[in-house]
């Protein structure tokens, strides 16, 4: 069966199956991109509802869950890894549809009456995304993405913003109204709070990760996808390797890669399992976990950079693309080089000069980056009330005692489910 007929029966299928479905307001449904872990904001929002008890949970994903689908059954939550009638009717009958990413991924046609569709997202958006993304490709492909961003946009009631100035950015690229953004940080910074105790699977993860570490300090390398151009990851070349290894013994350092769910390919070929690791999503869903372990952050154009801000440790940018990626890939909201609050550097050797300046500081922020922080802190992290509050201040909006309710609109639009 070809992929365009296979997604238009399914769709079909899900339409039908909505039609007779009746939303029960006990029940919650988290539905996770196909492509991704169950993690960050609708995994810590999970842990909430979960902990406060009282619904239904469940969990859909077109795809694996990996431990997270065995764990999420022994805390009585209905989970599903495949697409099938019963987890259909099971996401549809949910009285709040909770999305890592897009209402495409719970196969949602239409708006209806007692649901709710709450779009938690999965970061703060420093790329371009939605329809915020580049406009001039006029591609049958291109038009059909900025249609389903259109016909999606109908299907929110409700998203989250880490800050007011997220909020903004969130309201266009997504096409929903400023009101129904909502500014309560991220759920997901919740997991970075010193004093957060873990679910049972997380903190097994955590205390995996602190035996491989073996009590040396972690440098966490976390580079984003390319749509057109070479991975992050080809910049460690056999040559580059050695001089990094080399380095890291010297300095009784670790190096931790974390790339995208999109770009893991080459890690085999990287990661030695004692100077540098492999912690790609697979191994490790939630990104807090070697987030919290880590003395220094590189990254190049993820916003991942932004939780860590609240950790006040050092931050570095690898970003040798730049040019390309600002004008041939998606590009930025913001003028990258005045709101990120490191230094930005050009290749890996100009990487380890900076380690070795905070290998001497003790990883202390250098003194010429402490505006920066300040004005990135300031610019997309939540007010002072919410930081590591964030959990808390989404369940008091979506299951406090006067909850967001549906908004309930009379268009009836298919969102293809690719």
């Amino acid at each position: 069966m070809n992929f365009p007929f296979k997604k238009t029966i399914r769709l079909l299928i899900a339409g039908l199956v909505d039609r007779s479905a009746q939303p029960d307001n006990r029940k919650v449904a988290f539905v996770i991109k196909r492509t991704v872990p169950f993690s960050g904001n609708v995994r810590a929002l999970a842990d909430a509802l979960q902990s406060q008890g009282g619904y239904q949970l469940v969990v859909y994903k077109d795809g694996p869950l990996g431990d997270a689908g065995d764990f999420w059954r022994t805390q009585g939550a209905r989970v599903y890894e495949k697409f099938s009638v019963e987890a259909l009717r099971d996401v549809m009958s949910a009285g709040t549809v909770i999305l890592s990413h897009s209402g495409r991924d719970a196969m949602l046609s239409r708006k209806k009456p007692g649901r709710r569709v709450i779009n938690l997202w999965h970061g703060v958006a420093i790329k371009r995304i939605e329809h915020l993304m580049p406009g001039g490709d006029q591609s049958p492909g291109a038009q059909n993405r900025r249609y389903l961003m259109r016909v999606n946009s109908k299907l929110y009631d409700a998203m989250i913003a880490s800050s007011d100035i997220d909020r903004m950015a969130n309201a266009l690229a997504f096409g929903v109204d400023y009101e129904k953004v909502h500014v309560t940080g991220l759920p997901r910074f919740d997991y970075l709070a010193q004093h957060y105790v873990f679910p049972a699977d997380l903190q097994r993860d955590a205390d995996r990760l602190t035996a491989l570490l073996k009590g040396r300090r972690l440098v966490l390398y976390a580079p984003t996808f390319r749509e057109d151009g070479p991975s992050a990851l080809t910049l460690l070349q056999s040559d580059v390797l050695q001089g990094l290894k080399d380095f890291l013994r010297a300095h009784d350092l670790v190096l931790g890669i974390r790339p995208h769910p999109y770009d893991q390919k080459a890690l085999a070929a990287i990661c030695d399992g004692e100077q540098i690791i492999d912690l790609r999503p697979d191994l490790y869903a939630e990104p807090a976990i070697p987030l919290r372990a880590a003395a220094a952050l590189v990254v190049d154009y993820s916003s991942i950079w932004v939780d860590y801000l609240l950790l006040k440790r050092p931050i570095i940018a690898l970003v040798p693309d730049i040019e390309h990626y600002t004008l041939q890939e998606r590009g930025f909201i913001y003028d990258f080089s005045t709101v990120f609050p490191g230094p930005m550097l050009s290749d890996w050797d100009g990487v380890m000069r900076a380690l070795q300046s905070l290998v001497t500081s003790d990883f202390v922020v250098p003194f010429s980056d402490v505006h920066r922080y300040w004005q990135a802190e300031n610019m997309f992290l939540p007010p002072a009330h919410l930081r590591f509050k964030s959990t808390d201040a989404c369940m008091d909006i979506f299951f406090g005692s006067n909850p967001v309710p549906p908004q309930l609109t009379t268009t009836h639009q298919i969102a293809d489910a690719g």
